[in-house]
Protein backbone atom coordinates (compact mmCIF):
# COMPACT_ATOMS: atom_id res chain seq x y z
CA UNK A 1 0.00 0.00 0.00
CA UNK A 2 2.78 2.77 0.86
CA UNK A 3 4.59 1.24 -2.44
CA UNK A 4 2.08 1.98 -4.45
CA UNK A 5 1.35 5.47 -3.30
CA UNK A 6 4.96 6.55 -3.47
CA UNK A 7 6.21 5.34 -7.23
CA UNK A 8 3.97 7.62 -8.65
CA UNK A 9 5.31 10.72 -6.45
CA UNK A 10 8.69 9.50 -6.88
CA UNK A 11 8.58 8.49 -10.46
CA UNK A 12 7.14 11.40 -11.97
CA UNK A 13 10.47 13.20 -10.48
CA UNK A 14 12.91 10.81 -11.46
CA UNK A 15 12.29 11.08 -14.72
CA UNK A 16 12.23 15.02 -14.89
CA UNK A 17 15.50 14.91 -12.65
CA UNK A 18 17.21 13.05 -15.04
CA UNK A 19 16.05 14.17 -18.62
CA UNK A 20 15.90 17.99 -17.32
CA UNK A 21 19.29 17.82 -14.96
CA UNK A 22 20.97 21.03 -15.21
CA UNK A 23 18.27 22.93 -16.40
CA UNK A 24 15.68 21.61 -13.77
CA UNK A 25 18.19 21.23 -10.82
CA UNK A 26 19.31 24.55 -11.27
CA UNK A 27 15.66 26.56 -11.69
CA UNK A 28 13.40 23.65 -9.74
CA UNK A 29 16.07 21.86 -7.48
CA UNK A 30 18.29 24.58 -5.43
CA UNK A 31 19.69 21.95 -3.72
CA UNK A 32 20.85 19.56 -6.42
CA UNK A 33 21.81 22.35 -8.35
CA UNK A 34 25.21 22.72 -6.19
CA UNK A 35 26.03 18.68 -6.99
CA UNK A 36 25.41 18.60 -10.49
CA UNK A 37 26.53 22.26 -11.32
CA UNK A 38 30.14 20.69 -10.11
CA UNK A 39 29.59 17.72 -12.18
CA UNK A 40 27.41 18.25 -15.24
CA UNK A 41 27.86 22.23 -16.09
CA UNK A 42 31.42 22.70 -14.82
CA UNK A 43 32.45 19.93 -17.51
CA UNK A 44 30.99 21.33 -20.12
CA UNK A 45 31.57 25.04 -19.00
CA UNK A 46 35.43 24.29 -18.71
CA UNK A 47 36.11 22.32 -21.93
CA UNK A 48 33.80 24.93 -24.40
CA UNK A 49 35.13 28.13 -22.19
CA UNK A 50 38.89 27.45 -23.02
CA UNK A 51 38.36 26.29 -26.38
CA UNK A 52 36.30 28.96 -27.63
CA UNK A 53 39.14 31.42 -26.40
CA UNK A 54 41.82 29.79 -28.24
Amino acid sequence: ALLSKKPPTLEKRVPLKTQMRVPFSQLATPSSAPALKHMSPHTDIVKPSPTSNE
